[in-house]
Order: structure tokens, then C-alpha cells, then sequence
């Protein structure tokens, strides 16, 4: 097996268990009315954990593979999957997370990031949406279009220079 290889799968162990860990702490009392603001922040560090990992142990040369990149991709929508078992969230999130979830698969299968700007992840997004607007989705579409701005340039533009 490929060193890296090794350094991702540890990686992406750890991110699974503490986002697991995570959730079930987030799913007490406690937490329940700002749990659509505490979600995506959880969710953006858990995200990191397993790039910690990796990049610590093999100076950041795993991050850039194709392995690591998909392994992520299916951490996240794992992840997404997961707050929709721990939590009641309305039929919009669950939209965003299986639409998402079609676009990381296409991304496994066919290795083209176009797929990850057309099947845009706006999870995180819309829960701090609803945290701040609750029900009222006039200004959804705003948010929508600057994500799949914000994607097509991390995926299409950025990606290209690394």
C-alpha cells in the first residue's frame, strides 16, 4: 500500500469518529437553538481534522492526490448524511445534502471537478442561511449563485495552479 495511501485512511478514521462524536454531543438539549449556527462550524473543523492529520505526517505531499480529494469528498457527504440521522432539518437541507452527494459520486467515478461545481456544496451554507433568514428564502438564490461562483473558481480556476 502507498504510504499515503496509509496517512489518508488514518486521517479519514479520525475525521469519521470525531464527527460522530461530535454529533452526538451537538444532539443534547443544550445545543438546540443555535444548533443550524454551532453545525457548520463543527462541521468546517471536523473537516480539517483529517487534512491535520495527513499533512502532518507526510508535509502536505498527500493532500494533492486524486485519493485524498475523493476520500475527502466522501467524508463530507458521509458527514452530511449523518447530521440528517442525528437531526430534524427540513426537506431543503436535505436536497442540498443528496444533490451534493449525487455530484461527489460522479466526481469518484468520472475524476472531473466539474462535477463538484455543478453539484455544488452549500450544506454548511444553508444552515447558517436558515440560522440568520429561518423560512424566508428570498434571498436563497443569492446565496446559490455565489457558491457555484465560489466553486467554479476553487475547483475549476484555483485547482488548476496546485
Amino acid at each position: 500500500m502507498h504510504l499515503c495511501h496509509r496517512y489518508i485512511y488514518n486521517g479519514m478514521v479520525l475525521r469519521s469518529v470525531l464527527t460522530i462524536a461530535t454529533l452526538y454531543a451537538l444532539s443534547g438539549p443544550f445545543f438546540a437553538k443555535h444548533l443550524t449556527l454551532i453545525l457548520p462550524i463543527a462541521l468546517t473543523l471536523l473537516d480539517t481534522s483529517d487534512n491535520v492529520w495527513t499533512k502532518y505526517y507526510r508535509q502536505n505531499i498527500c493532500t494533492h492526490t486524486f485519493t485524498y480529494q475523493v476520500s475527502d469528498k466522501i467524508c463530507d457527504a458521509a458527514s452530511y448524511l449523518l447530521v440528517l440521522a442525528f437531526f430534524d432539518f427540513d426537506n431543503i437541507l436535505w436536497f442540498f445534502v443528496f444533490y451534493r452527494l449525487m455530484g461527489v459520486l460522479l466526481f469518484t467515478i468520472t475524476k472531473q471537478s466539474l462535477w463538484l461545481v455543478v453539484c455544488f456544496d452549500f450544506v454548511k451554507e444553508y444552515l447558517i442561511y436558515s440560522y440568520m433568514f429561518g423560512h424566508n428564502l428570498s434571498y436563497l438564490g443569492i446565496g446559490v449563485v455565489g457558491k457555484i461562483v465560489f466553486e467554479y473558481f476553487f475547483h475549476r480556476i484555483y485547482h488548476k495552479k496546485v
